[in-house]
């Protein structure tokens, strides 16, 4: 499985659960330290790489699966990005990304006047904008959600609170508000009638746009 953007490794580990080997491919040598540094003993299904996303260094059909979670508006070439992912997956194979829902990012970038600069996203992305991206690369969407509720939520305070947070939007300061909102979330979803309200605002508002594709046989 190929990791594209892998930052510090917020997925990669969880990802090497379910396979084989995970490639952790980021631009970024800082972030790649990170994520060795934090490689927990026998971690060897993670392999670190430095590389660009725009040319991933792998011969077509590498991969089983591939991931791209929070990456694509950080890029120039969201376009070439994809299509790079898709060749490098094999026939049918498994992608999976994320990217930030229009409607959240339109008010932090508002309320919080050091959004847009930290979190360093070049665009903010429309739902069937990202659906036909992935359609011209060459996947089929099978798959679509939304997600990171209680993420969204803490968003809203941490923009009141102006929390500086890096590129990877990890905060730099007031973590107790990520995990209070995760806590209030999580104890409103077990109450009667106020968790069956959560469960459905959470399936139609999130900080993110889920997708999970497959890459379609060529014709």
């Amino acid at each position: 499985m190929l990791d594209v953007g892998s930052a510090g490794g917020a997925h990669s580990f969880s990802l090497a659960d379910g396979a084989a080997l995970v490639v952790a491919l980021d631009l970024s040598r800082a972030e790649l330290q990170r994520l060795a540094d934090k490689t927990p003993s026998g971690g060897e299904r993670v392999v670190v790489l430095q590389a660009d996303a725009t040319d991933l260094p792998f011969p077509d059909g590498s991969f089983d699966e591939a991931a791209l979670y929070e990456v694509l508006e950080h890029v120039k070439s969201p376009a070439r990005v994809l299509a790079e992912c898709c060749r490098v997956l094999r026939p049918g194979g498994i992608f999976t990304m994320s990217v930030p829902t229009a409607y959240t990012e339109r008010v932090y970038w508002r309320l919080h006047p050091s959004y847009e600069q930290q979190s360093t996203h070049l665009r903010i992305f429309e739902l069937e904008e990202v659906v036909t991206l992935l359609s011209e690369a060459g996947f089929e969407v099978r798959r679509q959600e939304t997600a990171h509720f209680a993420p969204m939520l803490a968003w809203f305070v941490h923009c009141l609170l102006r929390t500086p947070a890096d590129h990877t939007g990890a905060v730099l300061r007031n973590r107790f508000v990520d995990v209070a909102v995760a806590k209030a979330v999580g104890i409103a979803r077990r109450l009667p009638l106020v968790g069956a309200v959560v469960r459905f605002l959470s399936c139609r508002f999130g900080k993110s746009w889920w997708f999970a594709c497959a890459k379609l046989p060529a014709l």
